[in-house]
């Protein structure tokens, strides 16, 4: 055997892990935080900033240079595994470790032709950015983007309108310190955003920071001298990277929630932003003649008045007749917004004057992108003042949203039943329980079924509930009572609703694979017989496969087998490594013998180096490697087993 293949097989082996794959339920609360996918491409893309500069702490005396940042990071061990790029080099790719997700991130680093100080950033500069990544967008699966801090936010929110219909990650992300200092905080935002773009789908546009990530339309630069300089004074962060990542997948926004989406997974560039538009921080001793004259910028399609406290200005008639002349005369867009950083000023907050838009939680940069947006797209006046305090992209909250009701969840319930028999009859019902069946009674009968709530469930088909419709993340009553365990509940939904008992969700599972991760064998047998199937994406179960050979997990291995999945030899990895070689390489004679006897396994296919198990099984006792504390003995009947396999 030639010598290239000792190091492959014994000096790069991987145990993959497979925590994660135990606890993907998709299931509300912290299990949902493990909605892990499977291996990404992930496009880096350096467009500004210091993450790769030299030179003195100072940005006037740092410069750039172009390559850098791939170099540094191919030799940052955590932000590549050096070994495993050379052996698996996708186009020019870098790969990371393996995460504690059991999931390596691969990467391709992308840096503009010019990379500027962030402060110069224009308009054009972040269309391109958007252009690169609707070029780009069926390549990769997810973004990231390093970006200079001082224009960073105008970057994500302006970033956020122009990719309409998101349907996967991007983040920014940048550093005050660059990877060429010791002490710098660009390793950990790489780190960050990398794990996040390559392990989770969180459709948005994202901000990266000192270990949380924000929707970047409702971040602000609070400070400048700070590493956690970006926060979200008005919404609450989305990830935060502790001991663990906490994701609060209630927040992030729906796919399709977006209010300009379409129904495929096509990404659009919007029309081009007009930029015609002027931020005023008004004070109590803003003139008239300062207001005048702003007015009579040549061109002007719109100004956002920055007023104080809760939408304050100068009171006097004088004042208002230049704002009403502005408006009227020149048709200029009035937009009103609050100085005030934290707070909603919802209740108390003064509308100036009829025709005027007021928008009770927004960004400054976010009130400039959402309005250069809306007039980009040819709205008249009229339909701006009328779309622009809708939430289009997740920017505001909606004054409802902060409205505080009391009562308990049980209550509530009740209510929407009892609300569903009195209509029952009404001419409006089937327009009603059309919204009842795509909004509520998904998510009502998904908590009924985690919760073990059997009777409530009842009640919900009586009442004309469409058990068979999902949540937003695809997953069904059934994926959650499989997730859960409730036995009662799956019975009633498969024997007497007759529910769809192999519906798949967005992530690509069906309930029989969340009933397989909990290693019930009854309710396995019991899915199999009313026509069920695990369905989970390929790479999932080759790495569930592959695990169990490694760990000697026969249970599982036999779950698989009995559960439906009969060719156990279409599961490789990237070496093209199965099962059989993975039993060889721990020597377990059990799942030898299972795989043999009862999978009826194919043993003499050949991995990337062209070694079939038993050519594996030879090298182990010829380098007389110990394995598992077997003896010679043990080894030379497994040898013995495979030999015999050959000549059958």
């Amino acid at each position: 055997m030639s010598s290239d293949t000792e190091s492959p097989i014994f000096k790069r082996r991987e145990s993959r892990r497979d925590s994660t794959l135990s606890q993907i339920t998709g299931a509300s609360g912290a299990n949902h935080n493990l909605q892990v996918l499977n291996d990404r491409k992930v496009l880096l893309l350096y467009a500004s900033g210091a993450a790769a500069a030299e030179g003195e702490l100072n940005e006037s005396h740092m410069t750039v240079v172009k390559g850098r940042l791939e170099q540094r990071m191919k030799h940052i061990s955590f932000l590549c595994d050096l070994e495993y790029t050379q052996y698996h080099n996708q186009d020019g790719c870098l790969t990371t470790p393996v995460s504690e997700y059991g999931r390596r991130t691969v990467y391709k680093v992308m840096e503009l032709d010019q990379i500027n100080n962030s402060r110069q950033t224009s308009y054009a500069d972040i269309r391109h950015i958007a252009e690169i990544i609707k070029e780009n967008y069926d390549k990769y699966g997810a973004f990231v983007i390093l970006s200079g801090i001082a224009t960073i936010t105008y970057l994500g929110t302006n970033l956020s309108f122009m990719l309409e219909n998101l349907q996967k990650t991007v983040v920014i992300t940048g550093s005050l310190i660059p990877l060429s200092f010791m002490r710098n905080d660009a390793f950990q935002n790489i780190l960050d955003s990398l794990i996040l773009a390559g392990h989770f789908l969180i459709p948005e546009v994202l901000i990266v920071m000192d270990h949380k990530a924000y929707r970047a339309n409702r971040c602000r630069q609070l400070k400048c001298d700070s590493l956690d300089c970006v926060e979200s004074p008005n919404f609450p962060n989305l990830v935060e990277f502790g001991i663990n990542i906490d994701i609060k997948w209630h927040l992030v926004l729906r796919r399709g929630e977006q209010m300009f989406s379409n129904d495929d997974n096509t990404l659009e560039l919007s029309p081009q932003f007009i930029t015609d538009v002027i931020i005023v921080k008004i004070t109590p001793f803003t003139s008239v003649e300062h207001i005048k004259h702003i007015f009579s910028t040549p061109n002007l399609r719109c100004c956002i008045l920055e007023c104080y406290h809760f939408g304050e200005m100068p009171h006097s008639q004088e004042f208002y007749n230049a704002l009403l002349h502005a408006q009227s005369q020149k048709g200029i867009i009035l937009i009103q917004i609050s100085q005030c950083i934290k707070g909603q000023p919802i209740k108390n907050f003064k509308k100036i004057m009829n025709g005027i838009i007021v928008q009770y939680d927004i960004t400054p940069e976010s009130a400039l992108a959402k309005i250069g947006y809306l007039l980009g797209k040819g709205y008249t006046n009229q339909e701006i003042i009328e779309k622009f305090p809708q939430n289009l992209q997740g920017e505001t909250e909606s004054v409802r949203q902060f409205e505080k009701f009391e009562g308990q969840k049980q209550h509530f319930i009740q209510t929407i039943l009892e609300t569903l028999q009195k209509t029952s009859g009404d001419e409006q019902i089937s327009q009603n329980m059309d919204i009842m069946n795509k909004y509520i009674i998904p998510n009502l009968g998904c908590f009924l079924a985690t919760t073990g709530q059997l009777d409530l469930i009842k009640d919900l088909r009586k009442n004309e509930g469409n058990l068979n419709i999902p949540d937003f993340d695809g997953r069904t009553i059934l994926h959650l009572a499989a997730a859960s365990k409730q036995i009662e509940i799956i019975k009633y939904l498969i024997e007497e609703v007759h529910v769809n008992i192999n519906p798949i969700d967005y992530l690509g599972y069906s309930p029989m694979y969340d009933i397989l991760i909990s290693r019930d064998k009854e309710l396995i047998l019991f899915f199999q017989q009313n026509g069920g199937v695990i369905e989970a994406p390929h790479q999932v179960m080759v790495d569930l496969i592959l695990t169990a050979g490694l760990k000697g997990d026969l249970e599982m291995l036999e779950l698989i087998f009995h559960g439906g999945i009969k060719n156990l030899n279409d599961f490789v990895n990237v070496d093209n490594r199965n099962i059989g070689h993975m039993a060889v390489m721990v020597m377990n004679s059990k799942i030898i013998r299972f795989l043999r006897f009862t999978a009826k396994f194919n043993f003499s296919e050949r991995d990337r180096w062209g070694n079939t198990p038993y050519e594996n099984a030879i090298e182990i006792k010829s380098k007389k490697i110990k394995v598992q504390k077997l003896n010679d003995v043990a080894i030379e009947e497994i040898i013995e087993m495979l030999q015999s396999i050959g000549n059958d």
